[in-house]
């Protein structure tokens, strides 16, 4: 029998090292730290409950494992489509590429492609029986490629969420001998579409949300009752259902990015057998390399998705967070790791808000953590900050780091170290 927990759980010492309880009601629930850690330690690894690669991310061809999302190309392949320059050779590719082609394998009736065969039993288990299309896998006709086609015309990029996480759920509610349990761990996030101490209502509630979400329902409406239907899951189909149900993902759901080529920086760049000389070539030769992806790729680097995770959907916001979320295995577990010093007794905390949005001014972080996260966000950083103007201007959204890398395309010593 399939065991929910030993596919979803973190590290076995968690609770050895956190306990879950309420210090603030504005907070509902904080995760308490137990023990001390140091700065840069991990504090916990996790896999997530349901997780999908964004359908755009995957039509770009961003390659990765239908399952935990690890990338397949190699960093070489990945960097020559990203940069579009077929000519690129990485040094040192053999020591410091991470990609395994020979463990990769496919669905043989669908075609859906996997890093490991453990990545396809565990998918097979879990949902991928009931959703295989097999030979419709291609067939714009059918009504899951339908809905993901809809999906993609209501939401462009840069993506934050896909409908296919709840198709997955779906289908796990369906095929999990032990569905009660998944239950118990989906009853424990927050799903509420209004902050009913406060008055803030979530941005599906708009009129513009609220008439796409409709439309999406009746489309995953047919689609369960014909393909999956599990009576238990009925009442997350009506109108109210659905919208707390997307509610749950949108406030909880936790972006999730890889890239083989990163690891590949990370790894060469580690290299102990290069001399001066030869890190300089190569710490140039990474450079131009991403001055030609801010021309071509821009901010899309990775392979894209989004997961729910049930003890890190636990941990609360602060714009000045003591934690933060990394991908550390190129998958989709995720760490949390202390970006400083944590003592016994102290709260947990990361950023809801990704850099440049934390970066933003007062208004701007408290507008974004209410609309998506219904809350005002009370953390010490914003009340320091109390007396800020309530103003959101155009350039707290915008990027500002344009000129990260130099322009090193006539470097002799780069142009040496790429032939």
């Amino acid at each position: 029998m399939l065991d929910i927990n030993a596919n979803f759980n973190v590290n076995n010492t968690f609770f050895e090292n956190f306990e879950i309880k309420v210090i603030d009601d504005n907070k509902n629930r904080s995760l308490i730290a137990k023990n001390s850690f140091t700065k840069g330690q991990v504090l916990f690894n996790e896999r997530p409950i349901v997780s999908a690669q964004f359908p755009w991310n995957e039509l770009y061809k961003y390659k990765a494992c239908e399952f935990c999302m690890r990338p397949l190309e190699s960093a070489q392949e990945n960097i020559r489509r990203l940069a579009e320059d077929s000519t690129i050779n990485l040094p040192y590719l053999k020591q410091s590429c991470t990609t395994k082609r020979s463990l990769h394998c496919a669905c043989v009736n669908c075609g859906i492609d996997y890093c490991s065969e453990d990545c396809r039993l565990q998918a097979y288990h879990l949902y991928h029986q009931t959703l295989c299309l097999g030979d419709n896998r291609q067939n714009p006709n059918h009504p899951i490629n339908i809905l993901m086609d809809v999906w993609k015309q209501m939401h462009f990029p840069p993506e934050t969420t896909t409908i296919y996480l709840i198709i997955k759920l779906l289908a796990m509610m369906k095929q999990i001998p032990q569905n009660e349990e998944l239950m118990k761990k989906l009853s424990n996030f927050e799903c509420g579409l209004v902050n009913e101490k406060d008055q803030i209502p979530h941005k599906l509630l708009k009129e513009k949300f609220f008439n796409e979400l409709e439309s999406l329902r009746e489309m995953t409406l047919e689609i369960f009752k014909n393909n999956f239907y599990v009576p238990e899951c009925e009442s997350w189909l009506s109108k109210d259902g659905f919208c707390q149900l997307f509610s749950l993902f949108g406030r909880n759901s936790q972006g999730i990015g890889t890239s083989p080529f990163s690891v590949y920086v990370d790894n060469v760049s580690k290299l102990n057998t290069l001399s001066k000389i030869e890190k300089k070539k190569l710490d140039k030769f990474i450079d131009k390399l991403y001055g030609k992806l801010e021309k071509t790729a821009g901010n899309f680097l990775n392979s894209e998705g989004s997961g729910i995770y049930e003890y890190q959907s636990m941990i609360n916001h602060s714009c000045r967070p003591n934690a933060e979320i990394s991908f550390r295995n190129n998958n989709f577990e995720l760490s949390i790791v202390a970006l400083q010093d944590i003592e016994p007794g102290q709260e947990i905390l990361i950023s809801y808000l990704d850099e440049c949005e934390l970066n933003s001014s007062r208004h701007t972080r408290q507008k974004l953590l209410r609309e998506n996260y219904l809350f005002n966000c009370q953390c010490e950083r914003c009340l320091a900050e109390i007396d800020q103007p309530d103003v959101t201007s155009d350039e707290d959204l915008e990027d500002d780091d344009d000129d990260e890398y130099e322009d090193i395309d006539d470097d002799e010593e780069a142009e040496e170290m790429e032939n």
